[in-house]
């Protein structure tokens, strides 16, 4: 494992053989440091440079709060055991972790991240801080039944201002209207179901924290979709208990 300078891509090409080559054996991890850890970030880091230094990877610090780490670890079966697994190494409440497969698509906008060396901020890192400066908490509920709309609403009315949509095709310019802090997103929708739009939503936003919703529970459903980013997963009809648990992860809620 490699600290790296965001303004220095080398050690990431010198990885891209390797990447291309065991495209399923790595991973993207993206880790926004909390307001509230007792940590700096130089700290959290060399916690994860101490905890994987065995493993072939690369850390590369975006800004103050937030870093990325690209690593080897293996085909994983189930990555919210290991997204668990590594959140046990760190302090509780210190940082957000999300874990994603590398994917063709992940790598290059790595590359574009790194390749800029520009000092403006990018798309994803200006949706990121809009949700942390606003005063308001978002919610954006993406499902084709009404009922579910409705129950999700009435559960988070609470939690701030909620926006539903009904279809595929209305999410992604939803999104970047509203920018929500958390995406409760229904697998299965007209015109574009919820595994489609997961990556289309993680090239827009890296730190985009979104629940999947399924009435089947299918397993290799709920993989897939935590595999492409998703934060979690919930089965129709939600419990209270576990939409509050979600609600309590995001870091970005008030």
């Amino acid at each position: 494992m490699i600290l790296a300078d965001k303004n220095n891509d080398a050690e990431l090409v010198a990885l891209v053989p390797s990447i291309k080559n065991f495209m399923n054996e790595w991973q993207i991890v993206n880790i926004n440091i909390a307001e509230t850890s007792t940590l700096s970030q130089k700290q959290i880091i060399q916690k994860f440079i101490d905890q994987y230094r065995n493993y072939d990877g690369v850390i590369y610090p975006v800004n103050s709060a937030k870093f990325v780490m690209l690593v080897r670890l293996g085909i994983i079966e189930n990555y919210a055991l290991m997204k668990s697994e590594i959140e046990k190494k760190i302090p509780q409440h210190s940082c957000r972790i999300l874990l994603r497969k590398m994917s063709a698509k992940g790598l290059r906008q790595i590359q574009i991240d790194l390749s800029e060396k520009v000092t403006s901020v990018s798309l994803a890192e200006n949706l990121y801080y809009q949700r942390m400066n606003r005063k308001e908490n978002v919610i954006l509920i993406a499902d084709d039944d009404a009922f579910v709309r409705k129950s999700m609403s009435a559960l988070l009315s609470s939690c701030g201002t909620i926006f539903e949509v009904e279809a595929g095709k209305q999410v992604i310019p939803s999104y970047l209207k509203h920018n929500p802090d958390i995406l409760f997103l229904d697998i299965h929708m007209p015109d574009k179901t919820g595994l489609e739009l997961i990556p289309d939503i993680v090239e827009i936003d890296s730190d985009a924290f979104m629940i999947v919703l399924s009435a089947d529970s299918q397993k290799e459903n709920v993989l897939t979709a935590l595999e492409l980013g998703a934060a979690g997963f919930l089965s129709k009809p939600p419990l209270k208990q576990r939409v509050q648990e979600y609600i309590s992860q995001c870091i970005t809620i008030k």
